[in-house]
């Protein structure tokens, strides 16, 4: 008997084989598959259930095995612990191709939890190549997102502010690299990046401030021993009635868990609580079904990411009190983290004066964009926008007129750009807009719109002016012969934004010579 998909990775060491007895079909012994850290759940080719690791029992209790008679089977199971059960759909066709069904969805733990795992469910086949048994392997992908989101940015940032992991590994010592910043080292760095990095500095030397006076006032007289208080929770208890939520707060402070529980009996009642009042944690009691179980969780996540989703139904209060304490502390980890790299990213990829990407942030990015279109032969396409007589602003009503009008071209770009488009201030009045899956002539059209509106922008800023303010436009498109590279993309952009605003300073000379207006 074979596993046509391949074997299973990530078994635990020092796993005692003794530790299950038995065989699945004729090769494979149960205590192949025991003492794996990553669930796994056997059944048989019609679905009947026929062996869970005890890593598969910790996530989602299951009745004795083998399922007998009447007990549910394997789809039943999944589909009962699902986000959108729906996803599962088209499995059983897979398998009986040969082929393994991969996907990520949502589950719902014991504990009432809700995780991120990848589903992998493969055939055990027979000698006759036929499906004999199903494995299902289920994978946590909680701290691999986290991992995928940061990592990019980390190395950007890194590299941005020449420092390295080693030397921000710990908290307070990345507070203190930030505060002890030297005039000398700040004149290194890139002017539209220097202010930024002055305000961190004087946040960093308040904040090493305030935790000393902290460690002062929580470090305890000689002879005495301070109790650590927990900290309260915020509880939302949505399909509930006050007189349900009442029992659950008793149950969870029996069990440790300091919480004040707000209940939404209504689907109104929840989305009017959770738009108010931030809270810790959602807990779903059986008021709901699960579509709206489903909708309500969706709208709580775009509101607040990664907010944690728990189901009351068959839960242990010792395991719900436990399951909430651990999902809430690594909820406000990662909002911490994200908002202090938010912080951060703010200062190294944006403008100061635009809040647009800066010229380093763009070509970080620009790079990798170029490099996927390359590979995988896809248009992209760069436009160069250039304001025209940009210097007579300044000359005529001074620099803070001319700010006030890159902030305004600035928003009148990026409103209308599309989601997709990454727009970035380069340097003076030179901004920059990099237009992914575009040909020439999505491209064309989306210029001239952006074109119109910048010149609006302008001339309704400043009327009076002449000659008049507008927005010249240099663009180019990949593929291209001969163009192997984003500086090659730029360049040709910058030949022909040279170009056209050699023509338009030539037309405007033309009609001053004749006495027409511009």
């Amino acid at each position: 008997m074979t596993n046509s998909q391949g074997g299973i990775p990530n078994q635990k060491e020092g796993s005692d084989p003794k530790a299950a007895s038995g065989w699945l079909g004729q090769e494979i012994p149960l205590a192949f598959v025991h003492d794996f850290r990553d669930p796994i759940l056997i059944a048989e080719a019609d679905g009947r259930l026929r062996y869970a690791n005890p890593a598969f029992r910790e996530w989602i209790p299951l009745p004795e095995l083998p399922a007998q008679k009447g007990d549910p089977k394997l789809r039943e199971v999944l589909q009962s612990r699902m986000q959108d059960p729906l996803l599962l759909e088209g499995f059983e066709r897979d398998l009986a191709q040969g082929q393994a069904w991969t996907g990520r969805q949502r589950l719902r733990l014991a504990s009432g939890e809700m995780r991120t795992v990848r589903i992998r469910i493969s055939s055990i086949q027979d000698s006759k190549d036929q499906v004999a048994l199903i494995m299902v392997q289920l994978q946590d992908l909680s701290e691999d997102l986290a991992a995928e989101a940061g990592e990019a940015r980390s190395e950007l940032l890194l590299d941005l502010l020449g420092t390295t992991m080693m030397e921000l590994a710990n908290p307070v010592r990345a507070l203190r690299w930030s505060a002890e910043l030297t005039e000398s080292e700040l004149d290194r760095v890139p002017r539209d990046m220097r202010e930024g990095l002055e305000e961190v500095r004087r946040a960093s030397q308040q904040l090493l401030d305030q935790f000393q006076r902290m460690q002062q006032a929580a470090s305890p007289k000689e002879g005495e021993e301070r109790a650590v208080r927990p900290i309260l929770l915020k509880l939302l208890l949505a399909g509930s009635s006050a007189e349900e939520s009442v029992q659950l707060w008793e149950s969870l402070n029996e069990n440790g868990l300091r919480c004040q529980i707000k209940a939404g009996g209504s689907v109104e009642e929840a989305r009017t609580l959770a738009r108010n009042i931030e809270f810790d944690a959602v807990i779903f009691g059986d008021g709901f079904s699960g579509g709206v179980r489903r909708k309500l969780t969706v709208e709580f996540h775009d509101r607040h990411p990664g907010l944690p989703v728990f189901h009351l139904q068959g839960v242990d209060p010792s395991a719900l009190a436990k399951g909430i304490a651990d999902a809430v502390r690594r909820y406000h980890q990662e909002r911490n983290l994200s908002d202090a790299w938010r912080r951060i990213e703010d200062v190294a990829l944006r403008d100061p004066l635009t809040g647009l990407l800066n010229r380093r942030a763009f070509e970080r990015f620009a790079r990798t964009e170029f490099s996927r279109a390359r590979r995988y032969q896809v248009p992209l396409s760069l436009a160069l926008l250039d304001l025209d007589y940009f210097k007579q602003v300044n000359d005529l009503y001074g620099h803070s007129a001319g700010d006030r009008l890159l902030r305004a071209f600035a928003t009148a770009i990026q409103a209308g750009a599309r989601q997709t488009d990454m727009v970035a201030r380069l340097g003076g009045d030179e901004f920059v807009v990099l237009m992914t899956h575009t040909d020439g002539a999505g491209a064309l059209s989306m210029v001239r719109r952006l074109r119109q509106a910048g010149d609006r922008v302008l001339q309704e800023a400043i009327p009076q002016m002449r000659p008049r303010p507008g927005v010249s436009v240099g663009m180019a498109v990949y593929p291209h012969e001969g163009m192997e590279s984003l500086s090659q993309l730029v360049d040709h952009a910058d030949r022909a934004l040279y170009k056209v605003k050699a023509m338009r300073h030539a037309r405007d000379q033309r009609r001053r010579e004749v006495g027409l207006e511009d």
